[in-house]
């Protein structure tokens, strides 16, 4: 017997309940067989869970230059669990609310677009608050305002990215130690959200980076991606509890 076949013989034995119309001695069969299973074979129904997995995908609008909140990408990406895709600016059309994507669980997906969008408000935040300061005012005597305000924030982005990235990877050891079933599920989810975003999206290639910039204009941006606070807010877990910047 296959896993697939395994598990959808769990689903039908957890299906027979009272509430289904069951009786009592049926209902108590059913669950007999549904823990031998589970012993046997050593699976579970949060398995069952993530091979009927439900995706979504969501748009965010980070302009025709692409805002630097973009070089914190890859670690929304790990620490929400989607995956994130760079559409061409002048292909959008009617179903297209923005040039980059987020696909996943739905809930990791409204995550991920909430952390962006927090994110990029600190980011400029932080710079607005750098501007005030003797360093920016020295910097301008020699160095064009856009390229100090790219280095700053390029950065600064990069910076929270690499944090949220540690965090994912430190969130994804606690589950490793504490059940080796759990690390498999984070797995076996991360497949299959991989399968259906090449799905829809089968031409999939590789964005080119930016280059976090160099100097005290970055410095200072990595700084502030220091400062940033990051931690888990409502609905703490490794499922997409909300981050929470101050």
């Amino acid at each position: 017997m296959d896993k697939k076949e395994i598990l959808n013989r769990m689903k039908m034995f957890s299906e027979r309940t009272i509430d289904n119309g069951c009786s009592e001695a049926e209902a108590m069969l059913a669950a007999q067989k549904l823990s031998e299973l589970q012993a046997k074979y050593n699976v579970s129904l949060t398995e069952l869970d993530v091979q009927e997995m439900d995706f979504e995908i969501n748009y965010f609008e980070a302009g025709k230059r692409k805002h630097p909140v973009v070089c914190s990408l890859n670690g929304i990406r790990d620490f929400c669990q989607v995956e994130i895709l760079m559409h061409s600016y002048t292909r959008r059309n009617d179903n297209t609310s923005g040039n980059i994507s987020f696909f996943g669980a739905p809930h990791n997906v409204q995550n991920a677009l909430y952390m962006v969008n927090l994110i990029k408000a600190t980011m400029e935040q932080e710079f607005a608050q750098f501007k005030t300061q003797w360093e920016y005012q020295d910097l301008r005597m020699r160095h064009h305002p856009q390229s100090i305000r790219s280095n700053f924030l390029n950065a600064m982005g990069y910076r929270i990215g690499d944090r949220l990235k540690r965090m994912a990877k430190d969130e994804n050891q606690q589950v490793k130690e504490q059940s080796s079933t759990g690390t498999d599920l984070v797995v076996l989810a991360g497949q299959k959200r991989d399968l259906e975003h090449r799905k829809m999206f089968p031409r999939i290639g590789t964005a080119r980076g930016r280059h976090s910039g160099s100097g005290s204009a970055a410095s200072a941006g990595a700084a502030a991606g220091d400062r940033a606070s990051l931690s888990r807010g409502v609905g703490s877990g490794s499922s997409g509890g909300t981050l929470r910047l101050s």
